[in-house]
């Protein structure tokens, strides 16, 4: 079953979290934290969403991002999603 979507009105501030399945780790080394901002950037640039701050812990992130569209959240979110699980 699909999730609702984000509630995320453009110019406001959103808080995102996203995590690992049942838990497990999404971050292994330094490598993929760093592929993972890569593809972060790219895709919050495509997507016309601006990244506030982010952290990454081992098997979640968060993020602070404000969009500039009102389904720009959840079109970057899931591209870096499932770029980043085929990279894992």
């Amino acid at each position: 079953m699909p999730r609702r979507p984000r509630f995320a009105p453009p110019g406001l501030a959103l808080h995102v979290c996203q995590r690992g399945n049942f838990g497990q780790r999404v971050f292994f080394t330094d490598a993929d934290r760093r592929r993972f901002l890569s593809l972060l950037a790219r895709h919050s640039e495509e997507q016309r969403v601006r990244v506030i701050a982010w952290c990454l812990m081992s098997n979640h992130q968060h993020l602070i991002v404000i969009p500039d569209e009102e389904e720009s959240v959840s079109r970057m979110m899931e591209r870096l999603a499932g770029e980043y699980s085929k990279y894992l």
